[in-house]
């Protein structure tokens, strides 16, 4: 599969300039400007829709954002008036008009995933979510252990970035490959050490996951690693 990675500014202006909705919320409640605040690469928060939770650094699109309107979801959530019960008028799908910039935009940034089936889709989020039984029955309908989404991140990286020592270990004890998807948030190891998570830092390492791998930015575990970790990674080896 083709994955072209983030920190296109330019796609996020056309983006905007295309109308893309700023404050457009995603399953979990957060806007673009949620994303951008989480992510290190600037274009990240032009899009709507990413299926991502990775916490990085506040960044130049936010402030692009917030000179369109962008809001965080928080504001938005708070902002919304109580509404009396009442059955919802069904929503209004506007059929995407064929190579529009904004899906060309969308394509150039992310390529095409074609491979991923809705069994894929849900067993990753069946990881990041913790729902280890969700886990074992996808993986027995034949899941792949090591597909991953859009930013190459798998289920065994999900598992490890929400501290779902649990699921880590099913995964690690099914063959998942330690170093998979060294993608936009890097190694499972690298993920959890960002986080501070110390009992799956160290399960990790102990099963041999690799101290110095590099991300595509050329960043190791170390580079990001939370102070309550980073001890553990040099005692073994991280540089």
């Amino acid at each position: 599969m083709r994955r072209l990675w983030l920190g296109h500014m330019e796609i996020a202006k056309l983006l905007i300039e295309k109308d893309a909705d700023v404050n457009a919320k995603d399953e979990d409640g957060e806007t673009p400007r949620d994303k951008a605040i989480q992510l290190e690469r600037t274009v990240t928060a032009a899009l709507t829709l990413l299926d991502s939770t990775l916490r990085y650094k506040r960044t130049k699109t936010d402030a692009l954002l917030r000179k369109h309107g962008g809001k965080m979801g928080a504001e938005l959530k708070a902002a919304e008036p109580v509404a009396e019960a009442a059955t919802p008028e069904p929503p209004t799908i506007k059929a995407p008009e064929a190579n529009s910039d904004k899906e060309k935009a969308l394509e150039l940034l992310f390529g095409t995933n074609s491979t991923i089936t809705e069994k894929d889709e849900a067993f990753l989020s069946a990881a990041k979510k913790g729902k280890l039984d969700k886990v074992k029955s996808l993986l027995a309908e034949g899941v792949d252990i090591d597909c991953s989404d859009a930013f190459s991140c798998t289920g065994l990286f999900w598992a490890s970035a929400n501290n779902h020592k649990s699921i880590v270990e099913f995964l690690i004890e099914k063959g998942a490959n330690l170093n998979a998807g060294a993608g936009i948030g890097g190694t499972p190891l690298a993920r959890a050490a960002y986080e501070g998570h110390v009992e799956v830092v160290e399960l990790l390492i102990a099963k041999g996951a690799d101290v110095n791998a590099k991300d595509v930015s050329g960043s190791s575990p170390l580079d990001s690693a939370d102070d309550s970790v980073a001890e553990i990674l040099r005692k073994n080896g991280a540089r």
